[in-house]
């Protein structure tokens, strides 16, 4: 072969391609491996539709059932102390927040005008006791007067009788012939003063009756002042008793408006506890209570406590909308009308010994889960 000729050198350059196309075509593009995307593109599709199969799955056997509602918070019946008497307050025993329980003192008021108040009512009290002392011994002393009477005029009724049958004898025997006429006037003016002596009995006796009316209508009217004495007596005991002031609920104080110092009158708000006992209201539409009963088992989410979960059950239903609840309740008889759904609330309580219920504050957020999947037809 010529080396010279060209023809022949570039068979020769050309040779090497050929096998390596040849090498190509053998490998060919079916046996490529398949790029990395599209491995994760459907693994993120199988992984979404597995996702989407079971979130269905879990709405059709769960949540479809599930009513829920963040329209809900914590409530507790917070009790809010005022003095039921005026006067400068002495002494405060307690801090804001400090945990207090029932009968705990909160704070004292002055008290010496009460304990005056108190000692002239016993003062009073014992001088009607006196009195209806003395009006019983004179009682006493005119019961034996009436008697007294009442046994002269019994005698004087037996010196009437002896002086008549002597006054008679001595008339029959005047008539007879046996008598004589001085012995007829003496008997007749024996008669005469039993009869008199008979009368001033009479009289004396209904003197003394009478007198025991009066006594009897004295001590009625001396029971009535001395029920009174006892009666002021008592409302002095529980105004002096009011002046100190204690907690009528386990708790903790808040919103304490007092100091030492200061001159509090009934009726004006001094401090309030906040009981341990929280509950929950939660207000649902009225779609979503269909199928609501009392003791329902509930899920209680609280924000407070960073969505911790809590467990409660349904305590009552709202007799009425909260609606016609508010001061001026709407009226849609007349004019355009919109409809809107209202809301019912819903008391819960919290079941068991729950840690976290106690960090609960009243006022806080929470939302309310309850299943009615057993309640549904």
């Amino acid at each position: 072969m010529n080396t010279d000729d060209p023809r022949a050198a570039r068979s020769a350059d050309d040779a090497p391609e050929d096998g390596q196309r040849e090498t190509d075509s053998e490998d060919g593009p079916g046996r490529r491996k398949p790029p990395i995307r599209r491995i994760v593109l459907s693994v993120f599709g199988i992984a979404v539709l597995a996702g989407a199969l079971w979130l269905g799955w879990r709405w059709w056997t769960v949540y479809r059932f599930v009513e829920e509602t963040d329209d809900a918070y914590v409530k507790a019946d917070i009790v809010t102390i005022s003095p039921q008497v005026s006067g400068e307050v002495v002494r405060v025993a307690v801090e804001d927040h400090q945990p207090v329980a029932a009968g705990d003192l909160l704070f004292v008021i002055d008290a010496s005008d009460y304990q005056a108040a108190v000692d002239a009512a016993r003062a009073a009290v014992a001088s009607a006791e006196a009195l209806l002392a003395e009006t019983a011994e004179e009682r006493a002393l005119q019961d034996r007067t009436v008697a007294v009477a009442e046994a002269d005029l019994e005698a004087a009724k037996a010196t009437l009788d002896f002086a008549r049958q002597e006054y008679d004898r001595d008339s029959r025997l005047a008539r007879e012939g046996a008598g004589t006429v001085r012995a007829v006037q003496q008997s007749r003016e024996s008669l005469s003063n039993a009869e008199a002596a008979v009368n001033s009995g009479v009289a004396v006796l209904a003197r003394a009756r009478k007198q025991l009316d009066v006594i009897d209508a004295r001590r009625t009217r001396l029971e009535s002042d001395r029920d009174r004495a006892a009666a002021q007596l008592r409302a002095a005991e529980v105004n002096l008793a009011r002046t100190v002031v204690r907690s009528p609920a386990a708790g903790r104080v808040g919103n304490r408006q007092i100091d030492v110092g200061e001159y509090v009158r009934p009726g004006v708000h001094a401090v309030s506890v906040v009981p341990d006992d929280a509950y929950i209201v939660a207000n649902f539409k009225e779609t979503q209570v269909t199928f609501f009963e009392t003791g329902m088992a509930c899920e209680i989410e609280a924000d407070m406590l960073g969505g911790a979960v809590l467990h409660g059950t349904i305590e009552s239903l709202a007799p009425a909308a909260g609606q016609e609840f508010a001061i001026l309740p709407p009226q849609n008889a007349t004019g355009n009308f919109t409809k809107i759904v209202q809301r019912i609330p819903v008391k819960i309580r919290f079941v068991g010994d729950q840690a976290d219920a106690a960090r609960l504050r009243p006022g806080t957020s929470v939302i309310v889960s309850v299943d009615t999947k057993e309640q549904r037809p």
